[in-house]
């Protein structure tokens, strides 16, 4: 049985984290972190956090394939069901952005999205504090 990747994507107003774990042993293989630039707006935004992966990806050896999937924490009132930001309060001009779907395409890889304070919760859950 092959080995499962995952990414994680993490955004606010001052830096997107990115990060990969392999999942049977939820080992760290790689951590990059760029800023955000909020003020070039949601569609730069979205392409910094794919940049974010993208790096992410390829500073743990590995090539996009190879990903399981890619989660993405957010600030904000969102929709996980449509994987929609409808707005957030450190990100001007954030209206119903269809996260999932450019990352997703842009990567060639399925992604979801969940608030930030959840996804931290879950992460906790499943690796410890």
């Amino acid at each position: 049985m092959a080995e499962r990747y995952y990414c994680g994507v993490d955004f606010g107003g001052t830096n997107i984290k990115a990060g990969v774990v392999r999942a049977k042993d939820r080992a760290i293989l790689s951590q990059v972190s760029i800023e955000t630039q909020r003020e070039n707006g949601p569609d730069h935004v979205i392409g910094r956090m794919i940049q974010a992966a993208e790096d992410a990806v390829s500073q743990a050896g590995l090539t996009m394939p190879q990903i399981a999937g890619i989660g993405v924490g957010s600030p904000g009132p969102l929709s996980h069901k449509r994987g929609v930001v409808f707005q957030t309060s450190n990100l001007p001009g954030w209206r119903c952005e269809p996260v999932v779907e450019r990352i997703a395409s842009a990567t060639g890889r399925p992604a979801t999205l969940e608030n930030d304070g959840n996804a931290a919760a879950w992460g906790e859950f499943w690796a410890g504090a």
